[in-house]
């Protein structure tokens, strides 16, 4: 056995971040990505307006433009060496990377990176055709994205941890729904990455994508073809952990539990060269946890103020857009004049709505940190989690579940029947009607959505009064469909294809340009 191998899962933890960090290490003499300072806020600026008009987790921002600039790039017969060099200026001109900082061999590891993918694109026309081709290709470059964004900024640190919770919990957590073993760890595994980092759909399928192709990494043209020729059963079984249908209980049930392991490695991370000793004295423990948790009680109260400011943004802009394209034009032709206060109520209402939901949120940060103590000590103390994991994943019954959807579907009914009637009293018109409850669906969604973040920090019990159960009973159809909205919303948000596929282009090859001119005039200057 290995030296690496008899570490305890809190000692992998803490020699990850010992480890120096080499992201953008260069060679005796390298030269650094030097992009203007000009272009760069040129292209910035357009980087912050197209994210305003999709609303998305502020740490796959980068991941997502690294997709977004290939699928704009692949439509043009593109050599991989020369979109890594121009993903990589994107990214430094759009601010994803630090200008001055990313040395040049990046550009040739990411090209590595695409060659890759690129030989696996050329071989699917062998095995698959039409639509399923289309398909499996957009699933790949999801895939392709994420793994050019770690080669890019190492996720190591954060992988120690996924693996430290993972390591920590998994022989406590049991399901009632028998399941095979290894499914079972893959389940569990894939709720601890949700849970703990909020990773999307394509981190998951990276992840799951080079365990069944051991040696994915640094694969050679031989195991590219055996994927190409396996990719359909590959993606097949990709697909089904992905969407599994104890994930998302697993992922709820497991999320409660995150705020323990985010401040052990808070601990770990205040000092790495010392951790574990101060892991061992309780009485430091004490003191850093303490200070940890009230670090992560500001950052869930900044994270709830960014989120809300975003969310506000993103709903003010895209209902503006929405009331110069539709609701003028409609009310103009139809009724030869403009319906001002159900203009004013439709702009202004919504992010109003979603500011007071933000306002709304309290940490009992006393009794709170108490509790995380208890569960850290527990973690520290045991190597597992028996006293904090409540130990099962519980599967409701059937006919309970048939009632208890029979009851939502009527509360369904009301709720927006209800909504309907109000909206009419105050002569909104039939459109007016459609985009108040469109975007009352998204606010409230992204609200509570906001709200339950910043509570996951909170581990103390919660007080359940019947109005709030009332509340939440006629407030979840209109919360439901807002979150199935902003699912859908990418596929069919035409502002958002105008802005990728009509604007993007010609911008980024102005920028482009104009990055380049200024290069020419500064080796000019250099001449004289």
């Amino acid at each position: 056995m290995s030296q690496e191998e008899q570490l305890t899962p809190i000692q992998k933890l803490i020699r990850a971040y010992q480890q120096p960090n080499f992201d953008f290490a260069t060679s005796p003499g390298e030269p650094s990505i030097q992009v203007s300072r000009m272009a760069s806020r040129m292209a910035f600026v357009y980087e912050r307006v197209r994210n305003a008009l999709e609303y998305q987790e502020v740490h796959l921002i980068r991941k997502n433009a690294i997709e977004r600039i290939m699928k704009r790039r692949l439509i043009t017969r593109i050599k991989p060496s020369a979109l890594a060099q121009d993903l990589l200026y994107e990214l430094i001109r759009g601010r994803y990377l630090p200008n001055g900082q990313v040395p040049e061999h990046k550009i040739s590891e990411v090209a590595a990176i695409l060659n890759k993918y690129f030989y696996l694109f050329n071989r699917l026309p062998l095995y698959l055709s039409g639509k399923e081709k289309r398909k499996t290709y957009k699933w790949l470059l999801g895939i392709a994205a994420v793994e050019i964004d770690h080669c890019l900024v190492s996720p190591h640190q954060i992988q120690a941890l996924v693996d430290f919770m993972y390591n920590t919990i998994q022989q406590n957590v049991l399901l009632d729904k028998k399941i095979p073993e290894l499914d079972r760890k893959i389940q569990i595994y894939l709720a601890v990455q949700r849970a703990l980092l909020r990773s999307d759909q394509p981190i998951l399928r990276y992840h799951l994508f080079r365990y069944y192709n051991q040696g994915w990494f640094t694969a050679d043209r031989e195991l590219v073809d055996n994927v190409a020729k396996n990719i359909r059963a590959i993606k097949d079984q990709v697909e089904h952990q992905v969407s599994h249908p104890i994930g998302d209980s697993l992922f709820r049930y497991l999320k409660k539990y995150t705020i323990y392991f985010h401040v052990i490695k808070d601990v770990v991370a205040e000092d790495p060269m010392t951790a574990e000793r101060r892991l061992k004295d309780q009485t430091a423990l004490e003191a850093s946890s303490i200070e940890a948790c009230t670090k992560r009680y500001k950052l869930a109260r900044d994270k709830l103020r960014r989120g809300a400011i975003r969310a506000i943004i993103y709903i003010f802009l895209t209902k503006m857009m929405l009331a110069l394209i539709l609701e003028v034009p409609y009310d103009l032709y139809l009724y030869s004049k403009l319906n001002l206060y159900g203009l004013g109520v439709n702009v202004i209402f919504h992010p109003f709505l979603l500011f007071l939901i933000a306002l709304t949120v309290r940490i009992p940060a006393k009794e709170n940190t108490e509790q995380v103590f208890k569960g850290i000590v527990s973690i520290l103390t045991n190597g597992d989690a028996r006293e904090v994991l409540i130990r099962r994943v519980f599967k409701r019954r059937k006919i309970l579940t048939s009632i208890f959807s029979f009851i939502y579907s009527i509360t369904f009914i009301v709720s927006f029947s209800a909504l309907i009637y109000i909206l009419n009293r105050f002569n909104f018109n039939p459109l007016s009607i459609a985009l108040f409850i469109l975007f009352l669906t998204l606010v409230s969604f992204f609200g509570i959505r906001t709200r339950e973040e910043a509570k996951e920090y909170i581990v103390v019990a919660r007080k359940e009064s019947l109005f709030g159960f009332l509340i939440d009973l006629f407030s979840m159809p209109i919360v439901r469909a807002g979150r199935w909205l902003s699912i859908k919303a990418p596929k069919i948000n035409v502002i958002i294809f105008v802005f990728d596929f009509i604007i993007e282009a010609p911008y980024k090859t102005i920028v482009n340009i104009f990055d380049e001119l200024t290069k020419f005039i500064r080796e000019k200057k250099e001449e004289l």
